[in-house]
């Protein structure tokens, strides 16, 4: 009987490494994840023309770095346009596909005469979003409206720092972006990296924190309106016990939210409603990021207003 030997167990090792390698890269798009760029303005936004397939799901970044189809320079003559300005909540995850999140279910419903913009990226905050506005302009868009949930309500501007997360470059290997991404931090909880807008802190400082979120999007309100688009706002309410545990808090943010809403005549799709119908594991991934559900809802609360002209 012959002995296994040193290299032939070497051997078997590689050949399992390359099937490993093939397999990631093919079924779950490992290898290629999405890319971001840094911004001095705005802080950072997926990098442009990417289209990548991961866990299943398609997502496609245009030249302008939005999960949207790709649009001409100048604004065909006809058609209407909206920008979409917003989080992750927006982004909808690299877990749903582009065709089941709310920007492309509008896209589909409102049909070619529309075009709809996704400008989003994982963790912005108001702030962010207003430096996208201020610096990329409204892309003579005919209404801009900003995506907020919860923990925008206190959330300050994102720095950019790149990692396993927010990645500028593909790693070497999909293994390896298997490894780093998503199992050592698992093993190791100090690798964990966290969305900055979708974790909070002790105490949310509503009283000093909430009026500077307002005051930044009375100015997108200004830069949409000298851009000649109206304005608009869509609240996604966050949910589970960290938000819970100071709920009178948040209830607060909202109700100063509302209210400024309503003295600067600025529309707002209040999503609280038509979320609470329903169950939040039915709704939501993880109390905050969106359920295919979710999206569903969303469009079709944001539709309703806009087909009814309150948008």
């Amino acid at each position: 009987m012959l002995r296994s030997t040193p290299s032939r167990w070497l051997g078997v090792v590689a050949v399992l490494a390359i099937a490993a390698e093939i397999v990631l890269r093919a079924v779950l798009g490992l290898g290629h994840p999405l890319l971001m760029e840094p911004n001095r303005t705005y802080g950072y936004m997926p990098a442009p023309n990417q289209d990548l397939h991961r866990f299943f799901s398609h997502i496609h970044i245009n030249a302008n770095g939005m999960r949207s189809d790709d649009i001409e320079t100048e604004k065909p003559p006809g058609k209407k346009r909206i920008l979409f300005d917003g989080d992750s909540v927006l982004f909808g995850t690299t877990y749903l596909d582009q065709a089941a999140i709310f920007t492309g279910l509008l896209q589909r419903d409102l049909g070619s005469d529309t075009q709809v913009m996704n400008a989003s990226a994982g963790g912005w905050a108001a702030a962010n979003e207003l430096g996208f506005l201020k610096a990329r302009g409204t892309f003579m868009a005919d209404l801009v409206v900003f995506v907020l949930n919860t923990r925008d309500l206190t959330q300050r501007f994102a720095e950019f720092e790149e990692n396993a997360m927010n990645p500028t470059h593909n790693p070497p290997t999909a293994v390896g972006e298997l490894l780093s991404r998503y199992v050592a931090p698992r093993i190791f909880k100090g690798l964990s990296v966290h969305d900055p807008g979708s974790t909070a802190e002790g105490d949310p400082a509503i009283e000093t924190e909430t009026p500077k979120i307002l005051a930044a999007l009375s100015e997108a309100h200004r830069v949409a309106s000298d851009g000649g688009a109206r304005f608009a706002i869509i609240y996604s309410p966050a949910v589970g016990d960290d938000v819970t545990k100071y709920q009178k808090h948040w209830d607060q943010g909202v109700a100063m939210l509302l209210d400024w809403a309503k003295r600067e005549q600025i529309p707002i799709v209040d999503m609280r409603q038509d979320f609470g119908a329903y169950r939040s594991k039915e709704v939501f991934l993880d109390g905050i990021h969106l359920k295919a559900l979710g999206h569903k809802l969303m469009e079709r609360a944001f539709l309703a207003n806009y087909q009814g002209g309150h948008l």
